[in-house]
């Protein structure tokens, strides 16, 4: 079975937003995962509820859950909370609350996409914040604190040369994880 990768793009234009992701770097980007990943299809669409297949992870960017996710009901809205990573977080430690306060599979702060963009050379894979339990998965070690929570850690994935590297990693960990992924 295919796993499939969706990138939710919001319906709004913010300076952030408008600034870190256009179709440019919304092709580079599904490219280097679909590269890195283990045969996903990766697509990117804008955010609403009917581009969410139950087999997705979900990419968001932006630095909490939508409105339309946030007003889902119980168990649909954990589930999808689980496999749902957020790509313009803010800096740690302020991201690391954000993550356990909407407990989410994991976040990228909008810094570390920014530098993925424009210094793509000097991207090193650090900057991912995940589930500890993913983490140790990986082989990954933790930051300490303040880079650390009590669910989650700032890491780099072993071998990970760029953040969608490292991303790739943690999404195929995160799949394995539970088979309702």
């Amino acid at each position: 079975m295919t796993r499939s990768v969706c990138i939710l793009v919001p319906r709004y234009t913010s300076v952030g937003t408008e600034s870190v992701w256009d179709p440019a770097t919304e092709s580079r980007f599904a490219d280097e995962l679909k590269q890195h990943g283990d045969g996903w299809d990766v697509s990117a669409t804008e955010d609403r509820p009917d581009a969410v297949q139950q087999t997705d992870v979900v990419l968001l960017l932006s630095d909490a859950p939508s409105a339309w996710m946030r007003d889902l009901l119980e168990p649909a809205r954990e589930h999808l909370m689980k496999r749902t990573i957020l790509l313009q977080c803010q800096r740690p430690p302020n991201m690391l609350n954000d993550l356990e306060e909407h407990h989410v599979a994991g976040g990228v702060a909008a810094v570390r996409l920014l530098h993925w963009q424009s210094h793509p050379e000097k991207d090193t894979g650090y900057g991912l914040a995940g589930l500890h339990a993913i983490v140790k998965r990986l082989g990954a070690t933790c930051a300490s604190p303040p880079f650390a929570s009590r669910n989650y850690c700032i890491f780099a994935g072993p071998n990970a040369h760029s953040l969608t590297a490292s991303l790739a990693a943690y999404i195929s960990a995160l799949m394995s994880e539970s088979k309702t992924v």
